[in-house]
């Protein structure tokens, strides 16, 4: 297991998710193997053609990050789907 250490915390990365909107917040997640949720409001062109979970809010977030925590996955491998 990969370990992650930010502001005096250490997690392990399969419990680390980065709900970002800028293809700067994809790419930092891809370089650091982290599950990847695209907030998506006026910048869906910018994550056109990549595999993420894209949400338009936050609602439903919790019920996201729990159907999808057992996968194992990575950024733009996390499973993909679509929330309106």
């Amino acid at each position: 297991m990969k370990l992650l250490y930010r502001g005096g915390w250490f997690l392990f990365l399969d419990e680390v998710i980065f709900v970002g909107d800028a293809m700067s917040d994809y790419q930092a997640a891809c370089e650091n193997s982290i599950r990847f949720i695209a907030r998506i409001h006026d910048n869906e062109a910018i994550f056109k053609g990549i595999e993420c979970i894209k949400i338009m809010d936050l609602t439903d977030l919790g019920r996201i990050i729990n159907e999808n925590s057992d996968t194992g996955q990575t950024a733009g491998h996390f499973s993909t789907s679509s929330v309106k």
